[in-house]
């Protein structure tokens, strides 16, 4: 039985979505977590610990957590959307200003 073109183009559009998002969290991850692992373990070792080992645990660390981002990100979504299916609630901020240095909280428009 073939399936019907809406279901096809909505599973498509579905998997597009997902992808995009995978790509935000998981590019987000990559550059923060570089940041992040860096800085505290400069931190923490810089003059207690050799060179080559200050590397090797901020090479070490970054890795771990950025391999762990790619494999928990798609449960971490099936997870929440298990969640909103079951509970019927599915909710965007959209037209939120999340700028943390806004004089007032105005509804931004969609078109802008």
């Amino acid at each position: 039985m073939a399936e019907p073109k809406g279901v096809r183009n909505s599973l498509l559009r579905g998997a597009a979505i997902c992808h995009r998002e995978l790509g935000r969290t998981v590019g987000s991850t990559i550059t923060g977590q570089f940041v992040d692992t860096t800085t505290v373990i400069l931190v923490a070792f810089v003059g207690r610990a050799p060179w080559g080992t200050i590397l090797n645990l901020i090479i070490s660390g970054y890795l771990f957590k950025v391999i762990y981002e790619v494999v928990a990100t798609p449960i971490t979504y099936w997870i929440v959307n298990k969640l909103k299916h079951a509970e019927g609630v599915d909710v965007y901020d959209r037209g939120t200003n999340f700028n943390p240095f806004a004089r007032s909280r105005e509804i931004i428009s969609e078109a802008g």
